[in-house]
């Protein structure tokens, strides 16, 4: 069972920006999470790469600078017009809210319909976040290969906003 726990990350990822994400598989193959006989160590695996998939996303889009926040905003303005206009879809309201990140494990059926340039960005998030997911955890398993070390230490610069947990907790039931 804690294999799949793994699927936590995808909210790893994720920023705390007002957004959307739409994941349609889980960020890793179940098949590189780590098993673990005591379940202290599993959560405290998870945890550390919860946190460093977290800073190493938040430091990869900060190093996309001025490029990465101007396609942010035109998809993000895209988006609202989309939502205003699209009267034949329900759309929930969050989507477009600043202090939200509503999370779908499926595509929404208004998913397909939005601007192609904001869909295709939204997807090249997804893409990002599970690259991220996907380092951090190889680096991990270098980390415990080279030392011999089970369980490697969480570097807890940033702190973790409510929605990470609300996502994890949503990622669990939606693929577990």
């Amino acid at each position: 069972m804690f294999k799949k726990a793994g699927l936590l990350l995808l909210a790893a990822a994720a920023c705390c920006q007002a957004d959307f994400m739409v994941y349609t598989e889980p960020p890793i193959p179940t098949s590189a999470i780590p098993s673990f006989a005591n379940q202290a160590d599993a959560s405290s695996w998870t945890t550390s790469v919860f946190l460093n998939a977290k800073i190493a996303y938040g430091r990869f889009t900060a190093s996309l600078g001025d490029a990465y926040q101007s396609s942010l905003t035109s998809a993000r303005s895209e988006i609202d017009d989309f939502v205003k206009t699209a009267t034949n879809y329900s759309i929930p309201a969050e989507v477009t809210m600043a202090d939200q990140t509503p999370t779908y494990f499926s595509k929404p059926n208004w998913y397909t319909a939005l601007p192609s340039a904001a869909r295709s960005f939204k997807e090249q998030q997804v893409r990002d976040q599970f690259n991220v997911v996907r380092s951090v955890i190889a680096a991990r398993q270098t980390t415990a290969t080279s030392t011999g070390a089970a369980v490697p230490t969480a570097h807890a610069q940033g702190w973790l906003g409510a929605e990470f947990g609300v996502m994890a907790a949503a990622a669990a039931a939606a693929f577990l």
